[in-house]
């Protein structure tokens, strides 16, 4: 590995959290959710631009793709750092980049104001926002995948035809300030956890106008599916030994883009991004229309890279750790996510003795079984609720520990817990006994 890639690795926490951490730690979310008329179908494939020229109208500044340019998202200035409404990968879902906050109360506010100002647009159109963690009704294929020039590349790296599957994906992914010290107890305590966690928040289990009784969170099953024997989504094949083993591995992925002058140049025909990175002015790049071009690796390129794996936790170039483990909540439980993640973060030693106690493979497995069998799932004698329970009693101590009263957003969880359910099983029984409608009048933002 590139002594150049790990400097930047290090040297990066250090400029986004200058003399460390700031104390409260700091909480962010990418909130996805899945967009349907009232009849459940996805909305048309013109209904977002038109939603991102109503934020215009509102003060929003209007981004757009460079090269096609059509309408991507709506970005509004905050005091910490800017709130983003935008597409994703199709027209049929959208995402709110939600400013951090200091706390899970000041977090909610934010997105409230954001929520606000979209549903100004999306209730007179009598669209909805489903807290759902899949899209119920419409079938994806390859036209819903948004017009974006970066979307051409990724079928040249990961050859399996599926990337319109994350057209209709929707979860709740969570960023919490860590520094350098600290990321590899936090990605392993996350990813050792994301069975426990599915377990209690799947919610993706009615799609294509039927119920799968082979999944209640399909959604994550999306991951394995595209990448087949890929070690770069869900849980990693072995725990982290340090931020140094991290970045090694990420380095040693297949590269898939860089982006110049808002244009994506592709540098998949490179075996690892290490190869790339090392090429100094002699790396060669592929546009949009395949013609060969010549690139100077820059280090903007090792932040995008980092978005490339797709694993239930990674590092952002934000300065955080993200967890992608879970589904959309339904609407009055969004914050438990943020509130787990958090707490979880805060206890991270604790926690990382704790999972450290299991084979890694173990909890790997426990993630494939929970994605199918939810709060039932078990490898061996190991339930995954017993795992879920001691979840939550760290995340709870490390909430308490910053007393603001945070840990009230984890009684969702411990409800699920007592229950022995998660979403996904509520949302079977509704659509069993009230299809789509009973779908929408339940989990509507």
């Amino acid at each position: 590995m590139s002594d150049d890639i790990l400097d930047h690795y290090v040297s990066r926490f250090g400029r986004v959290h200058p003399g460390g951490v700031a104390t409260p730690r700091t909480v962010g979310m990418e909130a996805k959710f899945c967009l349907t008329d009232s009849d459940g179908n996805a909305v048309s494939a013109g209904f977002l631009e038109d939603l991102f020229t109503h934020l215009g109208c509102l003060g929003w500044g209007v981004l757009r793709d460079g090269n096609l340019g059509i309408s991507t998202g709506a970005i509004r200035e905050s005091d910490t750092c800017p709130a983003v409404v935008s597409t994703g990968t199709g027209h049929c879902k959208i995402e709110f980049s939600v400013p951090y906050g200091e706390s899970i109360v000041e977090l909610e506010s934010n997105f409230s104001r954001m929520v606000k100002d979209v549903k100004c647009h999306t209730v007179p159109s009598e669209a909805h926002l489903l807290c759902l963690g899949v899209h119920p009704v419409t079938e994806p294929e390859p036209g819903m995948v948004q017009k974006k020039m970066r979307h051409i590349f990724w079928d040249e790296v990961f050859k399996s035809g599926l990337l319109h599957l994350f057209t209709i994906s929707s979860d709740c992914q969570v960023h919490v300030a860590i520094g350098a010290e600290e990321a590899h107890s936090a990605l392993n305590v996350l990813q050792g956890f994301a069975g426990p966690q599915i377990a209690l928040t799947a919610n993706a289990t009615v799609w294509q106008g039927s119920v799968d009784l082979g999944h209640v969170d399909v959604r994550e099953a999306f991951w394995d599916w595209w990448l087949d024997g890929e070690d770069r989504a869900g849980v990693a094949r072995v725990a982290f030994s340090s931020l140094e083993d991290y970045v090694r591995r990420i380095s040693s992925m297949r590269p898939v883009f860089v982006e110049r002058e808002g244009e994506s140049l592709g540098i998949y025909r490179y075996p690892s991004f290490q190869d790339y990175y090392c090429s100094n002015e002699r790396a060669v790049a592929v546009t949009g229309e395949g013609r060969e071009v010549t690139v100077i690796p820059e280090e903007k390129d090792i932040d995008l890279h980092d978005t490339f794996n797709w694993y239930a936790c990674r590092l952002s170039h934000y300065g955080t750790v993200e967890n992608r483990a879970n589904c959309q909540q339904p609407p009055e439980d969004i914050m438990s996510v943020p509130a787990l993640t958090l707490g979880l973060v805060e206890n991270v030693d604790k926690a990382a003795d704790f999972i450290a106690g299991f084979e890694w493979s173990t909890l790997r497995q426990l993630r494939d079984k929970a994605l199918i069998e939810g709060p039932e799932a078990a490898v061996g004698d190991l339930q995954v609720l017993d795992l879920s329970e001691k979840m939550l009693m760290l995340a709870g101590e490390g909430l308490a520990s910053r007393g603001m009263g945070e840990q009230e957003y984890l009684a969702p969880l411990w409800e699920r817990l007592r229950e022995r359910s998660c979403p996904a099983l509520e949302c079977r029984r509704l659509f069993e006994h009230g299809g789509t409608g009973a779908l929408l009048e339940r989990y509507s933002l």
